[in-house]
Parts: structure tokens; C-alpha cells; sequence
């Protein structure tokens, strides 16, 4: 399998683009290992990047992960991998947050 590799930030050029100022513009990056894994990498973020085990968060710099696995992008975006390439597969790419756990649709 192909390792597809995916940038999230708030820049417009961003594969995931996440409109938030907590936000860096290269925030982190999502490579995808096979269909049950990825690895995600903090891009030098300011916010940093979590991943959730219950209910402790650790900060990571690169981690390997099960695709569903809940992470914390910046202060703002608690989501998993496996939702972020469910919705770029819907044709978006560009989420907005209302809140500290959910996305919205982008206008």
C-alpha cells in the first residue's frame, strides 16, 4: 500500500485545512500506514498535537496509531485521523470548530 501523506494547518495551501487561531499553519502531518494505521507527526506546532488514552492526553512529536485512535490538534480540535480522511473523502477540506470537541460545517 501506497503511503499517502496529508498536511493539516491553517495555511490555504493545507491538505486539511482547520480554521482555528490556536491552529499553526503546518500543524501537523497525517501519513497513512495501511487501513487500520497511521502515523501523525507535529510539524514544529505551537499547540502541539495529543493523543487521547482515556482520560489522559500525551503531547507527541510522531506517533504510530490505530486509525480511530481520538487526537488533539492544537486547543481546539479533538477528532481521530479516520474522521478528518472520512471527510476529505466527502469532498471537504476545510473544517471549522465550534467547540472543543466536534466539528462543524465549513459556510
Amino acid at each position: 500500500m501506497d503511503n499517502k501523506t496529508y498536511i493539516a494547518g491553517r495555511d490555504a495551501r493545507a491538505d486539511i485545512l482547520l480554521e482555528d487561531s490556536n491552529i499553526s499553519r503546518c500543524h501537523m502531518q497525517l501519513v497513512v500506514l495501511s487501513e487500520t494505521e497511521v502515523e501523525i507527526t507535529d510539524l514544529n506546532s505551537t499547540n502541539g498535537v495529543f493523543v487521547v488514552h482515556g482520560d489522559e492526553q500525551e503531547k507527541v512529536l510522531k506517533a504510530i496509531i490505530p486509525i480511530d485512535t481520538i487526537i488533539i490538534i492544537g486547543k481546539s480540535y479533538r477528532t481521530s485521523p479516520q474522521a478528518l480522511l472520512e471527510l476529505m473523502k466527502s469532498g471537504r477540506s476545510t473544517f471549522k470548530s465550534t467547540s472543543q470537541t466536534s466539528f462543524s460545517d465549513a459556510p
